[in-house]
């Protein structure tokens, strides 16, 4: 759907039903009626995802590089994710990328006036130039594309039932971690949802 302000928007449906009328004066042109029922709860907007130098998006579903990120230049380092939608985004996916040496704790907390309301623990140890990939959106956590939920945990001051949500507007996520150098990299892959 394109609104107004060429903003696109998106959700997931399933076929309801096709209608249509044969005519003898139109054989070669039906008029069909195509109803759908939306499945999405939110219609999804922008992607923050990646896109190649001449502005072409790389094909949705291809994970290659996350759209948002963010060089982890400072120990707590506290970063500021965007949802330009009015509803939460409740299934980022946050990838963190150990860089210079390893990572051996890490600690994510979306703290909002002071008070944390996500708290998400990872304790296993993240390899140079390896992926950990936190999916809230499928419960899922991988370290170098293996399932490793043993080590993940939600700090016992997490409020929401989820992962972690990004309300919106402006999120503020504080990053702590063991290891990984000041060169280790966040990054944050969502659609910013819309109502």
């Amino acid at each position: 759907m394109e609104e107004t302000s060429g903003a696109l928007r998106w959700a997931w449906a399933r076929l309801d039903s096709v209608s249509g009328q044969n005519s003898q004066r139109t054989p070669l042109y039906i008029p069909m009626a195509i109803t759908f029922l939306v499945i999405s709860q939110v219609w999804n907007g922008e992607e923050h995802g990646w896109y190649f130098d001449d502005g072409h998006y790389f094909d949705e579903g291809l994970y290659f590089n996350a759209g948002l990120s963010y060089v982890l230049s400072s120990n707590p380092m506290t970063i500021t994710v965007p949802n330009s939608g009015n509803v939460d985004v409740e299934n980022p996916s946050i990838t963190i990328t150990a860089k210079s040496s390893n990572i051996t704790a890490l600690t994510l907390k979306r703290i909002v006036g002071g008070v944390t309301q996500e708290h998400l623990e990872y304790t296993g140890t993240i390899l140079v130039d390896d992926d950990l990939v936190i999916d809230c959106g499928s419960y899922s956590v991988e370290n170098d594309g293996v399932g490793d939920s043993a080590h993940f945990s939600r700090g016992a001051d997490h409020k929401y039932d989820g992962w972690m949500k990004l309300e919106p507007g402006n999120n503020p996520i504080q990053i702590t971690r063991t290891g990984g150098g000041f060169d280790s990299i966040a990054d944050f892959n969502f659609n910013d949802a819309h109502a």
